[in-house]
């Protein structure tokens, strides 16, 4: 087996550990499983038809959970992509079939810089088990907690999450290279699948319109004051989705007449226009500008009419504000603040990082005062609401440099690209799409999301594919070097880090996943805590008291559960008016041990958790 095989194997095997913990989980549908189960057979037996099912169902992803309510929110996405893994790895593994990836290092990169972050923090949450305890912790999430709704190690399960996101991104890249007759059908139900999710949105918005009872009335009003999705609530992030699918299928339309791409073009438009997100809207053009130059398509008597649309679509943006909404004035100032914020954060780690999906809860405390007044959610802690700098503030220099890299790699040769668009007349809508998505992630952060953050990595694994580009060369040595002088940094940079992290994690008064103290609320001091947090007590405490609350605006009841020393202590219900009294009483420890520990994970999404002062006897 040669060495590449060899690395395929390996993934495969990866991949396929957390995939079988989707048939052990109850909250999982049987719907899903059976979709998961009929990704990974057609991938095993025809790679090109696996790949199209995958391509079509993870634009609906996110409507899984509205038909299956025991379902993990946004788990759908992965569990499909991971039985793709899973599948496609393995058949490269084992057939003769094969071809390279420039994507491969670059992806690598990011990768190795993820998990050493995760790896540092993972420690820290298992710090009270033995190595080999640890371990076995470790495989046992992996294949048998990873797709509970809230899981135990939340920093392992995100690394994990962006590392399937960027293989699927070599794997899209891989196949089609392997099989380029598979490049249009792919392309094609990836849109209409898109399609199908923006007509599931218009329905519901005519119910909505029917329920109201105020006729033509109603549906004026929607359309002109609602943001609405009923399938995933960070409007902003969807709106960057769509553009994914809205600019290939237009240029599909416009260049070749077809008329299921008039009717993809036609619905995901009206679905966008409800996200209500201004930064896409105005994107769209730019999108269509870069398609439009890289084919040399557009005939010059258009451009006078797309410069008179984009100007009016930039003034309906500006000043076309839906009511309870800031102002484009307000936005912008907003997101310039948290973008410094984003700065600061990095530079307190800028070599790896704080780690994915920390920044909201550290930037707590960097929150400029006048900020909080003008916008209140962000009092305690928000995104830096530009995905650039959420990548820096979250995964370090190392990693922004990664990520440029995989987006350059995806592109390729500057002096190829016009060679490509003129013998490829849907390349130019994947280029213009990831455009259009990159603008958008200036003003926001959808690779937050997972699902969304899913379908980026899947179109730009058909760019890097390049119906018309030749397999790339090995490009020389330097790859290499750079990879293995990464190698040699990390493992220098983070082994020592590990063992501070597990001895500062026993630490008594050590917190993680908590901000610090961030101000007051009716009095009583208080910490925003995380989706998870922990907090390191003494070995001989016996009874612990607590206030809690959810912060404003949370969704109530916001249900929360402690668990001491990774046994449930108590479940709580929280809403956002008052402080909840909590007393636990603690049993001794099962074992001597340095330091006794308080998990407490939210259960509800969209629940900003504030902890107040802990009193211990």
């Amino acid at each position: 087996m040669t060495a590449r095989r060899a690395v395929d194997a390996a993934l495969a095997l990866l991949f396929a550990l957390p995939l079988a913990s989707l048939w052990t989980e109850p909250s999982a549908s049987l719907t899903l499983k059976l979709f998961a189960a009929a990704v990974l057979v057609l991938t095993a037996l025809r790679p090109g038809l696996g790949l199209c099912l995958a391509a079509a169902l993870l634009p609906i992803s996110p409507a899984l959970h509205a038909t299956m309510p025991a379902a993990a929110i946004e788990r759908e996405a992965q569990a499909l992509v991971l039985a793709l893994l899973s599948a496609g790895f393995a058949r490269f593994a084992f057939t003769p079939e094969g071809s390279r990836s420039r994507l491969a290092l670059p992806a690598l990169a990011l990768g190795l810089v993820v998990a050493a972050r995760g790896a540092i923090f993972s420690a820290a949450d298992l710090a009270d088990l033995s190595l080999v305890q640890s371990a076995g912790a470790v495989l046992s999430h992996v294949t048998r907690e990873y797709f509970v709704p809230h899981e135990r190690l939340p920093d392992l399960h995100r690394a994990l999450a962006w590392i399937v996101s960027l293989a699927l991104a070599v794997l899209v890249e891989r196949f089609i290279r392997n099989d380029r007759s598979t490049t249009e059908p792919v392309l094609r139900l990836a849109i209409v699948g898109a399609a199908a999710a923006a007509a599931f949105t218009i329905f519901r918005a005519g119910q909505l319109v029917v329920a109201s009872g105020d006729g033509l009335a109603g549906l004026v009003r929607m359309i002109r004051e609602y943001r609405f999705n009923p399938f995933l609530a960070d409007l902003n992030a969807t709106g960057s989705m769509q553009l994914l699918y809205l600019i290939p299928a237009a240029w599909i339309a416009v260049t070749r007449r077809a008329l299921w791409a008039w009717s993809a073009t036609t619905l995901i438009t009206v679905a966008l226009w409800f996200t209500g997100s201004r930064a896409a809207v105005l994107a769209a053009f730019g999108g269509a500008l870069a398609a439009s130059v890289l084919a040399r398509r557009m005939p010059r008597r258009w451009w006078v009419a797309v410069a008179v649309v984009a100007i009016g679509a930039a003034a309906l943006t500006v000043w076309g504000t839906r009511p309870r909404r800031a102002t484009v004035s307000e936005a912008m100032t907003i997101r310039w603040h948290m973008a410094v914020v984003g700065l600061q954060a990095a530079a307190t780690d800028p070599l790896l990082g704080i780690g994915v999906d920390r920044l909201r809860t550290a930037s707590a405390p960097l929150i400029p005062p006048e900020l909080a007044r003008m916008w209140r959610p962000a009092a305690n802690g928000e995104n830096a609401h530009n995905n650039f700098v959420q990548v820096l503030a979250e995964s370090g220099v190392l990693g922004l440099a990664a990520f440029l890299w995989l987006l350059a790699a995806s592109v390729g040769a500057p002096s190829r690209w016009r060679t490509d668009a003129s013998s490829d007349v849907i390349r130019p809508g994947i280029v213009g799409g990831l455009a259009a998505f990159l603008l958008t992630s200036l003003a926001g952060h959808p690779l937050l999301i997972e699902a969304v953050r899913l379908c980026f990595f899947f179109w730009l694994g058909c760019m890097a594919a390049g119906t018309s580009l030749e397999v790339p060369p090995r490009g020389g040595r330097w790859p290499a070097r750079v990879m293995a002088a990464l190698a040699l940094l990390l493992a220098v940079v983070v082994v020592p880090r590990i063992a501070t992290a597990r001895r500062d994690a026993n630490a008594v008064g050590a917190t993680a996943g908590a901000a610090p103290l961030a101000g007051r609320v009716d009095g009583v001091p208080y910490q925003p805590a995380g989706r998870d947090s922990a907090w390191v007590i003494a070995p001989e405490t016996t009874t612990v008291e607590w206030t809690l609350r959810a912060d404003f605006g949370s969704p109530r009841p916001c249900r929360v559960e402690i668990e001491v020393d990774r046994r449930l202590g108590a479940v709580l219900d929280l809403d956002d008016i008052v402080w909840r009294p909590v007393r636990l009483v603690l049993a001794p420890p099962a074992r001597p041990r340095p330091s006794r520990r308080l998990d407490v994970r939210v259960q509800t999404d969209g629940c900003l958790l504030l902890a107040g002062p802990m009193r211990l006897r």
